[in-house]
């Protein structure tokens, strides 16, 4: 399982990654630490699961979530510590707080997809 981590702000960028080793040890680990480098890794690899900061320092994490919906990633997941504006971010945005059961969540989806 291939799974893309896209953080600016190390010290969530760690929890995400240790989140997900935690819960899936045996999955292969991208990380981006910007909206430039996520955007590239999604166009150019093949992620099940895809985990977005929504503010980026250079762009918006809900950019990228469409992105990888376009590119038929299987479970694409916005975590943020902020609270979310718009109707769209209410609807994806995950709190940083509930990342641990969205992300157990978000690998139990992906396997019943059969991946």
């Amino acid at each position: 399982m291939r799974v893309l981590i896209v953080d600016d702000f190390p010290p969530k960028l760690d929890l995400l990654v240790a989140l997900t080793r935690r819960l899936r040890p045996d999955a292969e680990i991208v990380i981006a630490q910007g909206f430039v480098e996520g955007r590239g890794a999604i166009v150019a690899n093949d992620f099940d699961i895809a985990l977005f900061d929504n503010r980026l320092h250079d762009g918006s994490g809900m950019e990228l979530y469409r992105l990888a919906r376009k590119q038929q990633i299987p479970v694409a997941l916005v975590v943020s510590a902020h609270e979310p504006a718009t109707e769209e971010e209410q609807r994806t945005i995950v709190d940083v707080r509930k990342a641990s059961e969205a992300i157990s969540g978000a690998f139990v989806a992906v396997e019943l997809c059969g991946v």
